[in-house]
Protein backbone atom coordinates (compact mmCIF):
# COMPACT_ATOMS: atom_id res chain seq x y z
CA UNK A 1 0.00 0.00 0.00
CA UNK A 2 2.28 2.78 1.31
CA UNK A 3 5.55 1.10 2.31
CA UNK A 4 7.38 4.35 3.18
CA UNK A 5 4.67 5.75 5.49
CA UNK A 6 5.93 6.39 9.05
CA UNK A 7 2.89 7.96 10.76
CA UNK A 8 -0.84 7.68 10.14
CA UNK A 9 -3.67 9.54 11.88
CA UNK A 10 -7.27 8.73 10.96
CA UNK A 11 -10.63 9.82 12.28
CA UNK A 12 -12.95 6.88 11.72
CA UNK A 13 -16.23 8.43 12.82
CA UNK A 14 -17.80 7.96 9.38
CA UNK A 15 -16.35 4.50 8.72
CA UNK A 16 -18.88 1.69 8.72
CA UNK A 17 -17.97 -1.92 9.30
CA UNK A 18 -14.55 -3.23 10.16
CA UNK A 19 -11.09 -1.92 9.55
CA UNK A 20 -9.24 -3.44 6.57
CA UNK A 21 -7.31 -6.62 7.36
CA UNK A 22 -4.92 -5.94 4.49
CA UNK A 23 -3.60 -2.84 6.28
CA UNK A 24 -1.60 -5.21 8.49
CA UNK A 25 0.78 -5.77 5.58
CA UNK A 26 0.60 -2.42 3.82
CA UNK A 27 2.64 -0.23 6.18
CA UNK A 28 5.89 -2.06 7.04
CA UNK A 29 7.66 1.10 8.28
CA UNK A 30 4.76 2.56 10.25
CA UNK A 31 5.99 3.82 13.64
CA UNK A 32 2.97 5.77 14.84
CA UNK A 33 -0.72 4.94 14.37
CA UNK A 34 -3.52 7.07 15.81
CA UNK A 35 -7.14 6.05 15.26
CA UNK A 36 -10.01 8.03 16.73
CA UNK A 37 -13.76 7.82 16.60
CA UNK A 38 -16.51 10.37 17.09
CA UNK A 39 -14.94 13.05 19.27
CA UNK A 40 -18.20 14.98 19.36
CA UNK A 41 -20.18 12.19 21.01
CA UNK A 42 -21.59 13.39 24.30
CA UNK A 43 -21.76 9.84 25.64
CA UNK A 44 -18.79 7.53 24.98
CA UNK A 45 -21.04 4.49 25.35
CA UNK A 46 -22.64 5.47 22.05
CA UNK A 47 -19.42 4.50 20.26
CA UNK A 48 -19.28 1.23 22.20
CA UNK A 49 -22.53 0.14 20.61
CA UNK A 50 -20.73 -0.10 17.28
CA UNK A 51 -18.84 -3.17 18.50
CA UNK A 52 -15.77 -2.49 16.39
CA UNK A 53 -12.79 -4.81 16.56
CA UNK A 54 -9.25 -4.44 15.30
CA UNK A 55 -8.51 -7.22 12.81
CA UNK A 56 -6.44 -10.04 14.36
CA UNK A 57 -3.94 -9.69 11.52
CA UNK A 58 -2.99 -6.28 12.94
CA UNK A 59 -1.41 -7.89 16.03
CA UNK A 60 1.83 -8.72 14.21
CA UNK A 61 1.47 -6.66 11.06
CA UNK A 62 3.30 -3.49 12.10
CA UNK A 63 6.87 -4.59 12.94
CA UNK A 64 8.19 -1.03 13.49
CA UNK A 65 5.21 0.30 15.47
CA UNK A 66 6.30 2.28 18.54
CA UNK A 67 3.14 4.26 19.31
CA UNK A 68 -0.50 3.17 19.08
CA UNK A 69 -3.28 5.53 20.14
CA UNK A 70 -6.90 4.38 20.05
CA UNK A 71 -9.54 6.84 21.25
CA UNK A 72 -13.33 6.81 21.23
CA UNK A 73 -13.57 3.73 19.03
CA UNK A 74 -15.84 1.61 21.20
CA UNK A 75 -13.57 -1.39 20.72
CA UNK A 76 -14.60 -4.74 22.15
CA UNK A 77 -12.55 -7.74 23.15
CA UNK A 78 -8.94 -7.82 24.31
CA UNK A 79 -5.45 -7.96 22.93
CA UNK A 80 -4.41 -11.23 21.27
CA UNK A 81 -2.09 -13.27 23.52
CA UNK A 82 0.87 -12.89 21.12
CA UNK A 83 0.49 -9.08 21.15
CA UNK A 84 0.80 -8.65 24.92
Amino acid sequence: MLPALHELTLNLRDVEGGLPQQWAHGFPRLRGLMLSGDEGAADPTTAQLLGRRLPEQWAGGFPKLQSLTLTRLGLTGGLPAHAR
